[in-house]
């Protein structure tokens, strides 16, 4: 599958498109503008300039995410009494990790920012931005153990994708139960 070069922000237009399409996008980022959020897994960025290898390894890394195949059963869930099921086992979670797991399901292999799950964590409240901190870093751990891992994706927010998927180009694992 081909993968959609585009010059960011001047084709937004056209990325929106190819995104209803579901058509893997690059983004080149001019050198004085901010990326945009990216949440869907068949899109990324890169800034300008740019060299060769890293914009080769990020178009094959689009090309991977965009030729796995979407098996019935591959998502996480959880159930109505709080428990996390994957195919590689179950995690009792309490209701403040319900909440969180169920803002990230959601958004299954997207990012989510901060305030959408601290919305989602403590509605109509105004909590410290440690305590987000404090759950997600006690439930990083414990998600590893039914094959899943929540990512940083620095400046823009979370990621929960499976923990073979978390993996990098130089085959290091980004999930780290710290």
């Amino acid at each position: 599958m081909s993968v959609e070069l585009l010059n960011w922000p001047a084709e937004d237009e056209r990325r929106r498109s190819l995104a209803q399409r579901g058509v893997p996008r690059l983004l080149l980022v001019n050198p004085d503008r901010s990326p945009p959020t990216v949440t869907d897994h068949l899109e990324d960025w890169i800034r300008r300039p740019y060299n060769d290898v890293d914009l080769e390894a990020r178009i094959a890394c689009l090309r991977a995410r965009a030729s796995e195949p979407a098996v019935a059963g591959d998502s996480p869930a959880i159930d109505e009494d709080g428990v996390l099921r994957t195919d590689r086992g179950w995690l009792a979670l309490s209701d403040v990790e319900v909440k969180l797991m169920t803002e990230l399901i959601g958004r299954y292999g997207a990012v989510v920012d901060r305030d959408s799950l601290q919305n989602a964590a403590w509605p109509n409240q105004q909590v410290s931005r440690n305590l987000l901190d404090v759950y997600l870093h006690k439930l990083r751990p414990r998600v590893i153990e039914v094959g899943l891992a929540i990512n940083t994706v620095r400046k823009r927010g979370y990621l929960l994708d499976r923990l073979d998927a978390a993996v990098d180009l130089v085959g290091t694992t980004r999930a780290r139960p710290n």
